[in-house]
């Protein structure tokens, strides 16, 4: 029983990689979480004081596994919004900077999605904020199912949020922005909303960015964004086609 005693074993056995072997296991708060091992050539030659320095040994590994398990957590959580799941802005933007160094280096382009949810303000003020909470997180859901594995979903702010496509040109965000803003409106239905929700999204790429920088493109993605608005909304539009 793991949780009552850590058990060691040894072999004398020549299907191990040494003449002799033990086990311990690792145990945090009464739960094995991993197994370390010793051999030797040598037959018999692990002693009773052999194992009582690997337990101890043992027990410094497993707090140092399980800490280090516990900053993993707490680093992914620092990276995520906590209502819709989404990433924060600033793993975005670490994501961003080493795509933009792929880019300066290879190459390798990507664009970017600025999505906004139309009138979310009028939502909020008409039905409370618990259901533009729930508007939001239904919309994360939504849009994920859209998206490729590697694109990049992050909730910029309030209702805003912006993707980034690795490997894409504009005219494959404004495709990827159709079949969401479309996925949008026909799905997302909150109960006590009998109107339409909807979405306007910007497009932006490299190309059409003078600067070429992850900044440059944010600004350039989020003109095309209001653009949209401004047009009536519940549309997808790309920078580059513009008319002013």
């Amino acid at each position: 029983d793991l949780s009552k005693n850590q058990l060691s074993f040894q072999f004398n056995t020549a299907e191990y990689l040494g003449e002799s072997w033990i086990g311990i296991p690792l145990l945090m708060r009464n739960k094995a979480i991993g197994m370390m091992t010793f051999d030797n050539k040598e037959k018999n030659f692990f002693t009773s004081n052999h194992i009582k320095l690997g337990k101890t040994f043992a027990s410094h590994v497993a707090v140092a596994l399980e800490n280090a398990r516990i900053y993993e957590e707490v680093k992914e959580l620092a990276a995520i919004d906590p209502l819709t799941g989404a990433q924060n802005r600033r793993s975005f933007f670490n994501f961003a900077v080493q795509q933009e160094k792929l880019f300066k280096r290879y190459g390798t382009g990507f664009s970017i999605m600025m999505l906004d949810i139309d009138h979310f303000k009028k939502f909020n003020d008409k039905f409370g904020h618990q259901t533009g909470d729930n508007i939001l997180k239904e919309l994360v859901s939504i849009i994920k199912k859209g998206l490729r594995e590697s694109d990049f979903l992050c909730r910029y702010g309030g209702e805003e949020f912006v993707i980034l496509l690795p490997q894409s040109d504009e005219a494959d965000a404004y495709e990827i922005a159709e079949r969401i803003r479309k996925s949008v409106k026909i799905n997302l239905k909150i109960e006590g909303i009998s109107t339409s929700i909807t979405v306007s999204i910007g497009c932006a790429d490299l190309h059409t960015s003078e600067l070429k920088s992850v900044d440059s493109l944010i600004f350039i993605a989020d003109k095309a964004l209001y653009y949209a608005k401004n047009k009536g909304r519940d549309r997808s539009q790309r920078f580059s086609t513009i008319i002013y």
